[in-house]
Order: structure tokens, then C-alpha cells, then sequence
């Protein structure tokens, strides 16, 4: 059988985090990353003295989910002895049932050959799949698929997996997945769909949309300048697909915004540090 280790990086988690736990099968290990959260740390200590196989990381200081994935990741080859599997998920999701079921066949199914894909991840978020249509005629199709429910070789030919730490927050799932495909890799989708609380609903144009605060604008604008840039030759739908989500995100920082300076700011300084390449932490805004 072959060994995967999951890891959920934390950021004052809630009492979910017990649920999202349980989603994940008890003969699979478990390291909690916590990234210098203030409060919220009560469930996963019960949890570490509840759950077999499970263990707590702190980091005093936060560094965004890039920095909390390394570690995790470091403790996993650790524990793995280097190689193995990693099993990626964020505090706010929850596995599908018998989605690791179906991974496990497929990589036992292939381990004492070539394995038939370095990432595995779920192919539908909330019953939508990961490979979407966009544009005003929806007619590019690209996927994306967020890092959580990732099963993925934790050492391939180009060398170790790792996320980048500069981009801090957003498009960290979207750079890997991207330097993965470039270097080579081989990416399967496993027909299940990922339960996934995607940022705070808002009404706009009549819909129900969800938003953001202005930081993480600020990060989902630069960062995904960041990345157009550095894989402009790598898939042209990808590109395109970038730069639509750029202007929908844009729209709706406005709209969310539109009485409130930090959303300009973060739209401003987003725009601009993502042109000049600049890399900023924690902008003031």
C-alpha cells in the first residue's frame, strides 16, 4: 500500500475543523500546520489527544498558507522517509466520501509500474467542475484546480515539491499546479466533488457572489499578474482564463468596495506591484 500523509494548514480555525478531520480516513496521518493564529487552536488540541496518528505544527508567527504547506510538507518527508504521497486539504473543506478509496486503487494500482499521475484532485467544487468555461461566449475552457483535496507525489524527476512562499496567499495552489505541468507532469482528476467554503457571500448585480477584504484582493489581483507573467508559454487557455478571473475579480472588489478606500487601495497597489513583479507580505492598506 502506498503511504500518503495529509497536512491542513490552520488560520483561527473554528470548531468545523472536527468535521474535516473525520473526512479524511483514520489509517491516513494527519499534521495540523498552524500558522500563527491568535485564537481558535481549542479543536485541534482535542483533536491531537483524540485522534490517533494526528499531530499539531505551530508556527509563531503567520506567513501565509504557502509558508504553513512547506512546513507541513517537511515533517511529511520526515515521516515518509522522503517519499510518499501528500494529501493536501484547507480548514474550510471537506473530502467527498470514497473519494481516497479511489485514489488509493489508482496508485496501488500503479505502484509497481510507472505511476500514472504525479497530482490527483477532485474533479468537481461544490458540484462545479474544476474545468470551467469563461469569457462572455464561454468558450475557453482551462482548469485550476485548488490545492485542497490534492494528492500529489511528494519527490518527481525535477526535484521536491514545494509552494512558493512569496505569493504568501492566493495563486500558491495555482503557481505549483502550473511549474508541475511545465516541468513535465502528469495531472488526473478523481470523479468526486470537494465540499468548499469559498470566501463571504455577497449580493451584487443581483447575484450571490462571493467576496473578499481588501488584503486578500490585494494578493488575488498581483499575485495572478505575478503568474501570467511568469507562465505566459505554458497553456494560452490558462492565460486567458487568468485574465478574465483578473477582470471579474476586479468588478467585484468595486462593487464590494466602492465606498470603502482600503478596496481601492488594494486594487491600486495590487495592480501596480503585479506589473512591476514587486513582492510585499503585508502591504499597508
Amino acid at each position: 500500500m502506498v503511504d500518503i500523509v495529509a497536512i491542513i494548514p490552520l488560520y483561527n480555525p473554528g470548531p468545523g475543523l472536527r468535521e474535516v478531520v473525520a473526512s479524511i480516513p483514520v489509517n491516513i496521518p494527519v499534521i495540523l500546520v498552524d500558522d500563527g493564529s491568535s485564537h481558535g487552536l481549542e479543536t485541534a488540541i482535542e483533536l491531537v489527544n483524540t485522534r490517533p496518528m494526528l499531530e499539531l505544527l505551530v508556527s509563531e508567527e503567520n506567513r501565509g498558507i504557502a509558508s504553513a504547506l512547506n512546513l507541513g510538507m517537511r515533517a511529511a518527508r520526515s515521516r515518509l522517509g522522503g517519499g510518499g504521497w501528500l494529501l493536501t486539504l484547507d480548514q474550510d473543506s471537506r473530502l467527498p466520501v470514497g473519494y481516497m478509496d479511489e485514489v488509493r486503487e489508482r496508485l496501488d494500482a500503479s505502484f509497481d509500474q510507472r505511476c500514472e499521475a504525479d497530482l490527483y484532485y477532485p474533479s468537481h467544487l461544490n458540484g462545479v467542475p474544476q474545468a470551467v468555461r469563461v469569457g462572455l461566449r464561454r468558450s475557453v475552457q482551462a482548469v485550476e484546480p485548488i490545492q485542497s483535496g490534492w494528492v500529489v507525489r511528494l519527490t518527481w524527476p525535477s526535484g521536491e515539491w514545494f509552494f512558493d512562499e512569496s505569493l504568501v496567499i492566493d495563486g500558491v495552489d495555482t503557481d505549483a499546479y502550473l511549474r508541475l505541468i511545465r516541468q513535465g507532469g502528469r495531472v488526473q482528476s478523481i470523479p468526486a466533488s470537494l465540499h468548499h467554503s469559498l470566501g463571504t457571500s455577497s449580493v451584487l448585480w443581483g447575484k450571490t457572489v462571493s467576496t473578499h477584504n481588501a488584503r486578500r484582493v490585494y494578493f488575488m489581483l498581483r499575485n495572478r499578474i505575478f503568474l501570467m507573467r511568469r507562465y505566459s508559454g505554458v497553456t494560452p487557455l490558462w492565460w486567458r482564463l487568468n485574465a478574465w478571473v483578473i477582470a471579474v475579480e476586479t468588478l467585484k472588489a468595486f462593487a464590494a468596495g466602492r465606498r470603502n478606500h482600503a478596496y481601492w487601495l488594494a486594487i491600486a497597489r495590487g495592480i501596480r506591484h503585479g506589473v512591476s513583479q514587486e513582492a510585499s507580505r503585508y502591504p499597508s492598506i
